[in-house]
């Protein structure tokens, strides 16, 4: 994945698409070990980065709610083996806490966008993306 986004200058609609898919089929594991999550949060990273900075902006925001949902999920399915787990980088901070010794963790997680200091949080309840955008 984080080939995908070495060359930010390059990214199209079609990438992150392509980049959402994947996500999705990694949170689609029951158990994904927390290793994972590095490289996860590195590609969002960059997403969120080159989204920002781009004159595309609007062309390449259609499956980034895909990409944080997906993040969610990831979260959710992370084997904390009852630690917390912290990951950040300039564009976003992700934390995955355990709610008890077995493999329930609750994600936390905010997508700090340059573009204009927002904050968005990411829940358990989070609804799911739309493409009716």
């Amino acid at each position: 994945m984080e080939k995908l986004t070495a060359n930010s200058e390059e990214i199209n609609s079609a990438d992150v698409k392509f980049i959402s898919q994947i996500l999705e089929n990694v949170a689609d594991v029951s158990d994904i070990e927390s290793e994972v999550l590095e490289p996860v949060v590195n590609t969002v990273n960059q997403v969120i980065s080159t989204i920002s900075s781009s004159y595309k902006r609007y062309s390449l925001t259609r499956d980034s709610s895909r990409v944080l949902y997906s993040v969610e999920n990831i979260l959710s399915n992370a084997e904390t083996s009852g630690q917390v787990i912290k990951a950040t980088r300039n564009n976003i901070a992700v934390t995955a806490v355990p709610l008890n010794s077995t493999i329930i963790s609750a994600p936390v997680s905010g997508v700090l966008e340059n573009w204009g200091s927002n904050i968005t949080t990411i829940v358990n309840d989070s609804t799911p993306y739309s493409d009716a955008w």
